[in-house]
C-alpha cells in the first residue's frame, strides 16, 4: 500500500473524530441529515481523486490489475498490510457512523451509512490504482469490504461493540524513518473480548480485564523476518480509565505492555 494512502485515512478518520466536538450549528440549521452526509462523501471522494490524479499519476496506467497475496511468506509484508486495511476500514466506518449518529441517524441507520461512505471512500481509491503504477488489488478490495463489515456490525449493535474492539498498537522498535503509517516491524494489531460487555461481569473487578488475539510481523522481507499470532489476557485500559473524557480513544488504540500474549511464529 503506498504510504500516503494511509497518511489520508487517518487524517480523515481524525478529523471525522473531532467533528462533533467542533461542532455543526450552522449547518444544522441548513442542510438535512442526508445533505451533510451527501456533501460529505463528495468532499472525500473528490479529495482522493483530485490527490491521486496529482500527486498518485491515476491515469498514467491503462486500467490492471496485480496480484499482491495474503499472509504468504513470499508476499511483501507477510499479511501486516492486509490487516492494516481490515483496521483502517473498521476505524473509517466507526468514524463515518458517529457522525452520522450526532447528525441524527439512528443506529441502523448511521452504521450503514458508516459502512458505505468508508467502502465507497476506499473504492474509489482502489479503482483510481488500477490507472496508474499501483495497480487494482482485489486482496485489498476484498479486505477493505471486510473492515467495513465489522465496523457496521459494531456500530449497529451497542452490546457487541461492548463485547469486542478492533485496534492497533504503535510501539517504536525501530526508526520509522519517513514512514511511520507503514513499518510495520512497529505494528500490532489485536482484536479483544471485553469481561465489561459481559452482563453478569459489569459489576466485578473482572471488568477491568479482557481476551485478546493477534497479529504482527517482525523483520519481514529479510532472512529473519517472522509472522505471529498471539492470544492472551490484558488490561482493558478503557474500561480502567472510565469514565474519563477521552477514555474511549482505548476501544481502538491499544497500549504496550498492557497485556501478556502467548506466541506462535510462522
Amino acid at each position: 500500500m503506498n504510504r500516503m494512502k494511509l497518511y489520508l485515512i487517518l487524517a480523515i478518520t481524525a478529523i471525522l473524530g473531532a467533528t462533533p466536538a467542533i461542532g455543526d450549528e450552522v449547518a444544522a440549521d441548513q442542510w438535512t441529515k442526508e445533505t451533510k452526509v451527501t456533501l460529505l462523501n463528495a468532499a472525500a471522494i473528490g479529495g482522493v481523486l483530485t490527490y491521486g490524479f496529482t500527486i498518485w499519476d491515476y491515469g498514467d496506467r491503462t486500467m490492471h490489475a496485480k496480484n499482491e497475496g495474503w499472509f504468504g511468506k513470499g508476499t511483501d509484508e507477510g499479511g501486516s498490510d492486509k490487516i492494516g486495511h481490515l483496521y483502517l476500514n473498521y476505524v473509517t466506518t466507526r468514524g463515518f457512523a458517529n457522525l452520522a449518529r450526532y447528525w441524527g441517524y439512528d443506529e441502523e441507520g448511521a452504521a450503514r451509512v458508516g459502512a458505505l461512505s468508508a467502502l465507497a471512500f476506499t473504492s474509489v481509491m482502489e479503482v483510481g490504482d488500477s490507472f496508474s503504477v499501483y495497480g487494482f488489488s482485489y486482496e485489498d478490495f476484498l479486505i477493505n469490504i471486510a473492515g467495513s463489515g465489522l465496523g457496521y456490525l459494531l456500530a449497529r449493535d451497542e452490546e457487541l461493540a461492548d463485547l469486542i474492539d478492533l485496534r492497533l498498537e504503535y510501539y517504536p522498535r525501530t526508526s520509522p524513518g519517513s514512514d511511520v503509517a507503514t513499518n510495520y516491524d512497529n505494528l500490532t494489531y489485536t482484536l479483544a473480548l471485553k469481561f465489561s460487555g459481559f452482563e453478569r461481569l459489569k459489576e466485578t473487578p473482572l471488568r477491568y480485564f479482557e481476551l485478546l488475539g493477534g497479529f504482527y510481523t517482525r523483520d519481514f522481507g529479510s532472512e529473519n523476518g517472522k509472522r505471529v499470532l498471539f492470544a492472551g489476557i490484558g488490561l482493558n485500559v478503557s474500561e480502567l480509565l472510565s469514565p474519563m473524557p477521552g477514555s474511549g480513544f482505548f476501544n481502538y488504540v491499544q497500549l504496550p505492555y498492557t497485556y501478556l500474549p502467548a506466541k506462535h511464529k510462522f
